[in-house]
């Protein structure tokens, strides 16, 4: 199976900026497939190529009120006190989303 590690570190660092843009937060990549803030976990990626397909599934925690203390995780709206709009956000991660994967074909990123 081919290497995806570049592909998923191109996808969180995507999601990274929009978190930082939307909620003004930092958050950093836990190799290889987890996104935190204050080293909890906030969003988890997961790339798979299945023939000429690829399939990339991000989980980001938005609106969650609430997680069971002894899991390290959190969302946007605990660490921000907003409400995030859910089609903003995936806009936002979609935007030049393409542009970059075809960089990332062509050996540029």
């Amino acid at each position: 199976m081919e290497d995806l590690k570049p592909l998923t570190r191109l996808f969180a660092k995507r999601i990274i900026s929009v978190i930082k843009k939307e909620s003004g937060l930092a958050a950093i990549l836990k190799p290889p497939n987890d996104i935190l803030i204050s080293g909890k976990k906030i969003c988890g990626l997961l790339a798979e190529k299945t023939g000429e397909s690829l399939i990339v599934g991000v989980g980001l925690n938005l609106n969650i009120k609430k997680f069971p203390e002894d899991l390290p995780a959190t969302s946007l709206g605990l660490e921000t006190g907003r409400v995030f709009d859910k089609e903003t956000v995936l806009t936002e991660i979609l935007k030049n989303l393409k542009d970059e994967y075809l960089k990332f074909l062509q050996g540029e990123v």
